[in-house]
């Protein structure tokens, strides 16, 4: 039986849709049968834009009642023609593309309901969590000094962009595709603990400009921006008034390039937000204790523009608490570079609606009283 999968990663301005064929939740070698490319900037909402590319895949989908057809309980898979859906997007707060209102998945079913059996909306960096479970090793690499991953441990994922997004990947008790279980965490918006006095300097002028002092204001793309600005301060006399003349969004891309470029105060900004991002993961490790390792996404943001300086950043991190460096070890630290993890991951998330379908008709066959399945809801209900 062909189970069919619809995955999609909306941006902004432009929108990647993907149409899967698979054998089952197990299925080691899908089939791409579509791949287009779409303005999303040209549709009212995801429901519009899962429709043209349906259509463009000789999908009928009825307009009217017709359209709202449901198949009483049966998800993808319980028909031969139907299909899953996992779509993310990069502005979940937002309506139409590239956000979705707070009913776009009932939206999609309901609509769509002929075609599409069962939706999924993630946000964006939720998916490119669920990603790593599909990147090709070429795109992963330890950082200096770091071990080998172990395999089947706990993941955690972090992302320094134009904020601070982490997430714990934990192992799936199901064991069907993926194989993890994505929780998001929202460490950013803890406070900035403060090691030096250098960095007690940083907290109190950020206390003083902005009222608070999140982590996210130091370790993000805005948080090197924060810094350089601060030594400037700090120093008085006039220094990286061209670059704090760039305008704020493509400030944090100056002083990167600056930092590589041996500009000394860049310089200085960089190893201090590196060693601050150093602490965070380590923070982020030692809850989480990750032995499968702890996965840093660059998806063109700051560390695309450090990664000669990288390895400061694993140097603080494996060695910046000399009380944690053992237990480190365990936890490795590791590049990814994949510019599709966040489709990546919203097809391994719709291979899961799959899962999800067969543990369904296996609970409905169980006797009463015998053991029930595991399945993400339970994780979800703990961890959430």
């Amino acid at each position: 039986m062909v189970w069919r999968i619809m995955c999609a990663d909306v941006g902004p301005a432009h929108a990647r849709m993907q149409l899967w064929e698979v054998m089952g939740p197990s299925d080691g070698a899908p089939n791409l049968a579509h791949d287009r490319w779409y303005q999303s900037c040209l549709f009212g909402d995801l429901e519009s834009l899962a429709r043209r590319f349906l259509l463009d895949c000789s999908f009928p989908v009825p307009d009217g009642e017709e359209a709202s057809v449901r198949c009483s309980g049966r998800y993808a898979g319980a028909v031969v023609h139907g299909a899953c859906v996992a779509m993310c997007a990069r502005d979940a707060g937002a309506r139409g593309p590239p956000g979705w209102a707070p009913d776009a998945r009932a939206d999609l079913e309901v609509a769509l309901g002929a075609v599409v059996k069962r939706a999924v909306l993630l946000e964006t960096f939720v998916a490119e969590a669920y990603g790593l479970a599909l990147c090709p090793d070429a795109d992963v690499a330890p950082l200096p000094d770091q071990r080998a991953p172990a395999p089947g441990g706990a993941r955690a994922c972090v992302a320094c962009g134009a904020a601070l997004e982490e997430a714990l990947l934990l192992p799936d008790p199901s064991g069907d595709a993926p194989a993890y279980v994505a929780v998001r965490g929202d460490g950013g918006r803890t406070e900035f603990c403060a090691r030096t006095d250098l960095e007690w300097e940083l907290r109190r002028w950020l206390v003083d400009r902005d009222g608070a002092a999140p982590v996210a204001a130091v370790v993000s793309g805005p948080g090197l921006a924060n810094i350089y600005e601060f030594l400037a301060a700090r120093r008085g006399d006039g220094a990286g008034e061209a670059i704090l003349a760039v305008p704020l969004p493509e400030r944090p891309r100056a002083v990167a390039d600056a930092a590589v470029n041996d500009d000394a105060l860049a310089l200085r900004a960089a190893t201090l937000f590196l060693e601050a991002f150093g602490a965070e993961l380590r923070q982020v490790a030692l809850r989480g204790s990750p032995s499968g390792g702890l996965y840093l996404v660059a998806g063109g943001g700051v560390l695309d523009t450090l990664a000669p300086l990288l390895p400061l950043l694993a140097d603080a991190y494996a060695n910046g608490d000399a009380r944690a460096a053992a237990d480190l070890k365990n936890l490795p630290l590791l590049l990814a570079k994949n510019g599709d993890l966040a489709i990546l991951g919203a097809r391994c998330r719709a291979t899961r609606c799959l899962g999800d379908k067969r543990r369904k008709a296996l609970r409905t066959s169980i006797p009463h009283g015998a053991t029930r399945l595991i399945d993400k809801s339970s994780w979800a209900g703990f961890f959430g």
